[in-house]
């Protein structure tokens, strides 16, 4: 069976090869949404931002020196909502407090997290940055807290300036 973690190995093997010669690595990771609104036949997506746009969800992983070189895609992950809720905030709050990390779709930003540590263990001589936006803030403090991080974090605010 053809899988993308199959199709991605010779390829992340050759990106932790580049980053041995670089002292600093950035890993920036954030999700996009890929869209196939048109594609009324396509199986196994769902719903995206409204129950009208349909599509899978898309959420890596590169690896990028200080300077701006990209060494290469070091993660990814990809899934679809089977639909979404409406649900008012404290719903959302008390659904929040009461479901497991894993079953969250915020465990992407850990699960990225945790493959940058992986990676920060295999590549001690290099400082690894970990780069993420303020969705990713309470999941990856709260592993780095459980795990032995080797990767520093960077939490993009919530305000641009």
């Amino acid at each position: 069976m053809i899988t993308t973690d199959k199709i991605l190995a010779p390829h992340r093997e050759a990106t932790l090869k580049r980053m041995q010669a670089y002292p600093t690595i950035l890993f920036i990771q954030d999700t996009t949404h890929l869209d196939y609104f048109l594609q009324y036949q396509k199986q196994n997506i769902g719903t995206l931002i409204h129950n009208n746009y349909r599509g899978l969800l898309l959420h890596s992983t590169i690896a990028v020196t200080p300077q701006g070189i990209c060494l290469g895609v070091i993660d990814d992950y990809h899934w679809y909502r089977k639909q979404l809720k409406e649900k008012t905030r404290h719903e959302k709050n008390v659904e929040n407090l009461r479901t497991p990390i894993e079953d969250k779709e915020s465990y992407r930003w850990v699960r990225g997290y945790q493959k940058e540590n992986s990676i920060a263990h295999k590549l001690p001589m290099c400082q690894i940055v970990s780069i993420a936006d303020r969705e990713a803030d309470y999941d990856i403090y709260n592993e780095a807290s459980l795990s032995h991080s080797q990767a520093k974090r960077l939490i993009r605010s919530e305000i641009d300036l």
